[in-house]
């Protein structure tokens, strides 16, 4: 496939070249009148000076630094505090206007006066953001009375170029924040829409085609009432859109300009229950841009015009930019829709699997992960049964995030494959190690470990026999039915580290009453405020005042609150699994 990037770029059109020429004559008249024009961005201190603006202060074109400090370093010492004064005042005062009279030092040691005059301009939460003005050589103006007309009257004009690029400055900044927040496609179309009525024309359609013959489309009145209207008529505006010019506008990426809309054109889109709606527009216009996104036409941005109005080179100029940036929100938009529905197949595939009914015991088990909103991590476990025998595992592997999951996955399903061929832990445990020791080529050992315990249970009569293994793993509890806690001391090492490993077992029978808790180092290890760590002791006490009958969901609930109820924020996953053999037999 040719890389869209190297494809031919169209020639530019005769609205394009009036675009250009009309730039090019704006620039030279600002050179005959001795202005520039500026924007300096207060959060960044960069200092945006057109090419007249450089020749005026004596740059040649391009050299000006655009630094504030070197800004600051053009002015006559004797007036530099003055005016640092004023611009302190415009910001703090949130004045609308900022206006001033001073000198220059050029570089050649030239003294010149000059006029500036900016309009302040508010982020989203009124805040000052900028200045943008313009700025002319008055120093005849001091010579000779007449040339200070000449200059108000330049100043007049050049303040309403200033008004004219804020209002555009402004629109581009607001379509540039539908870029940073990541939204519904429908929702990003129906706002591009919105937006473009604010300033540009009378009607906007957006239209974005979602795959060959399926089409989204959002309409936009300068009058809200005027919308509902319009969406009854439907119909009419996906006709409007395969007009062979507006089809081509997507696949040339060519904008469209029409002065004047054939009438004969419409009358053949337009059915008997539209000619109300179409005559009540009064379309004498249209102006359309492609949506572009990669350098491919996705879609296209129409603007609809009646009356008198109509749009001036230097606005198609500004619909094409338009175009561009709606075309990147929407694929902005696309890529996070289908990233959400990539990761949602994903979470369901790591999340904890469904406890099975176990015979004879009470099951019961929570995860928390350490980030809020993201249900998977580092932290897993399973109960399950396979080849006539019942196991349970509960375990923490190396690592948060996606690389833990991924790896967590890959043991708990590792663990079932290796337990259908073999029913002594150790034996297990020994072969996951050398699962995890083959790992990625490019993985370091130290990524790919985990700790866990393993157990292999029995039921056996009104209760359970227990065989536990331990991978480095803290011990479990054991709550006996009188309210005795044990600690199950179990030796071993974690796996994936070493090809050696040092493993132990230890067996353990559940009678009516006992219960025994697994738990990852997210309980223990959970912090207060003042930094100081859980530690079993607590987790101990938390067990023991259970009150009877005992269930297994009743000891998740009670470690699990007070776990969290200890502490400030969780610093690790924390996962939590409950045996427990009912007092009586229902």
């Amino acid at each position: 496939m040719v890389d869209p990037r190297l494809r031919p770029r169209p020639r530019p059109s005769a609205a394009r070249e009036r675009v250009d020429l009309s730039l090019d004559r704006f620039e030279r008249a600002l050179r005959a009148a001795r202005m520039g024009t500026w924007r300096w961005d207060i959060g960044t201190g960069f200092v945006d000076w057109d090419a007249p603006m450089e020749e005026l202060f004596g740059f040649s074109p391009g050299t000006f630094t655009g630094a504030f400090e070197d800004y600051l370093a053009c002015l006559h010492p004797d007036d530099r505090p003055e005016l640092e004064k004023s611009l302190r005042q415009t910001l703090a005062k949130r004045l609308p206007e900022y206006t001033t009279e001073h000198r220059i030092v050029l570089p050649d040691s030239t003294v010149r006066w000059v006029s500036s005059t900016a309009a302040l301009e508010l982020d989203g939460e009124g805040n000052p953001a900028g200045l943008i003005g313009v700025t002319t050589d008055v120093t005849r103006a001091h010579l000779s009375e007449a040339a200070r007309d000449a200059a108000e009257r330049a100043e007049s004009h050049a303040r309403a170029v200033a008004e004219q690029a804020q209002r555009r400055l402004s629109l581009f900044a607001r379509f540039s924040r539908l870029l940073a927040v990541p939204l519904d496609v429908d929702v990003t179309i129906q706002q591009v829409a919105d937006l473009a009525v604010e300033d540009l024309a009378d009607w906007c359609l957006v239209e974005v085609e979602e795959a060959p013959g399926r089409h989204r489309f959002a309409v936009a009145h300068r009058d809200p009432s005027q919308q509902q209207a319009a969406l009854r008529h439907r119909a009419w505006w996906r006709r409007m859109l395969s007009l062979p010019r507006l089809q081509a506008v997507r696949d040339t990426l060519e904008p469209l300009v029409v002065d004047r809309v054939d009438d004969h054109a419409l009358e053949a889109i337009t059915g008997v229950e539209d000619i109300g709606f179409v005559d009540g527009m009064g379309i004498t216009g249209v102006v359309a841009v492609p949506l572009v996104a990669e350098g491919r036409g996705i879609g296209t941005l129409a603007l609809i015009l009646r009356g008198e109005r109509h749009l001036h080179a230097g606005d198609v100029g500004v619909v094409v930019e338009l175009g561009r940036r709606a075309g990147s929100a929407v694929e902005k938009a696309r890529l996070y829709r289908d990233r959400d529905r990539v990761a949602r197949t994903l979470q369901r595939s790591l999340s904890p699997p469904p406890l099975p009914p176990l015979p004879g015991v009470d099951v019961a088990a929570a995860y928390r992960p350490w980030t809020a909103g993201v249900d998977v991590g580092g932290d897993y476990y399973d109960v399950f049964h396979i080849a006539g025998r019942w196991w349970a595992v509960l375990g923490d592997v190396c690592g948060k995030g996606p690389a833990a999951a991924a790896l967590t996955t890959a043991v708990r399903y590792s663990l079932r494959a290796l337990t259908l061929e073999d029913g002594d832990p150790v034996s297990v445990l020994t072969r996951l190690n050398e699962v995890l020791l083959v790992g990625e080529p490019d993985t370091s050992v130290e990524s790919r470990f985990t700790t866990l315990v393993l157990a292999r249970l029995r039921p056996a009569g009104t209760g359970m026999d227990v065989e536990l293994a331990s991978a480095g793993h803290p011990p479990p509890l054991l709550r006996r039915a009188g309210g005795r806690i044990e600690t199950v001391t179990i030796p071993g090492m974690p796996v994936g580290l070493f090809p050696e490993l040092e493993l132990g077992t230890t067996r353990l029978r559940l009678d009516r009453g006992d219960t025994l808790l697994l738990y990852t180092d997210g309980a223990t290890e959970a912090r207060d405020a003042s930094g100081e760590e859980l530690g079993e002791a607590p987790l101990r006490r938390m067990l023991a005042e259970i009150p009877v009958p005992v269930t297994a969901q009743s000891v998740i609930d009670q470690v699990m609150s007070g776990v969290l109820l200890h502490a400030d924020g969780l610093r690790d996953d924390l996962a939590l699994l409950a045996l427990s053999v009912p007092e009586t037999v229902s």
